[in-house]
C-alpha cells in the first residue's frame, strides 16, 4: 500500500510541474515602457525600434476586450516585443491628453505607430483583432527594416 501512495505523490508532483510550466509559458506579456515618455524616442533610435502607443480609457469595452484577447496573442507579443517600444496610455490622464492632441486621437481604442523622431507612420482607430493588428504591425516593422538598410 505504501508503494501505491508513493506513485501517487509523485503522480500529483509531476503533473503540478506540468500544469505550472503550461501556465508560464502562456503568461508571455508585452514589456510596456512605462518611464518618462519623452525618452522613449532616444530608446527607439537606439534600439531602432519603431513605437506603438496604444491609447485606452477605463470605461472603453473595446479597449478592455483588445487587452484580454489581442495584446495576449503569443505572435503578437512577440512580434511587439521584438519590433517596437510598446506604450499603454490612458488618454484622460493629463499629461497624455497632449500626446492625444498632437496626433488627433479622437475616439478609443486607438493605436499609432510612430518612429524614433515622432513622426507618423499609422493610426489604428478601433478595435483590431489579431490578425488584422498583427498584419498592420508587421508592414510598418518591415517597412522599417527596409528603410533602415537604405
Amino acid at each position: 500500500m505504501s508503494n501505491l501512495r508513493v506513485i501517487f505523490y509523485k503522480t500529483i508532483i509531476v503533473l503540478i510541474f506540468l500544469f505550472a510550466s503550461s501556465y508560464t509559458v502562456n503568461a508571455q506579456q508585452l514589456n510596456y515602457y512605462t518611464k518618462e515618455y519623452n525618452n522613449v524616442f532616444k530608446i527607439a533610435r537606439s534600439l531602432n525600434k519603431l513605437i506603438l502607443i496604444t491609447f485606452y480609457t477605463d470605461w472603453c469595452i473595446n479597449c478592455k476586450k483588445m487587452d484580454e484577447n489581442v495584446f495576449t496573442d503569443k505572435n503578437l507579443v512577440n512580434l511587439i516585443n521584438n519590433n517596437y517600444i510598446p506604450l499603454h496610455l490612458n488618454a484622460e490622464l493629463f499629461d497624455v491628453m497632449d500626446i492625444c492632441d498632437t496626433y488627433q486621437v479622437k475616439s478609443y481604442p486607438t493605436s499609432i505607430i510612430i518612429d524614433a523622431n515622432g513622426k507618423l507612420i499609422n493610426k489604428l482607430i478601433g478595435y483590431y483583432g489579431v490578425i488584422p493588428m498583427t498584419a498592420e504591425l508587421k508592414k510598418a516593422a518591415h517597412n522599417n527594416l527596409i528603410k533602415k538598410k537604405k
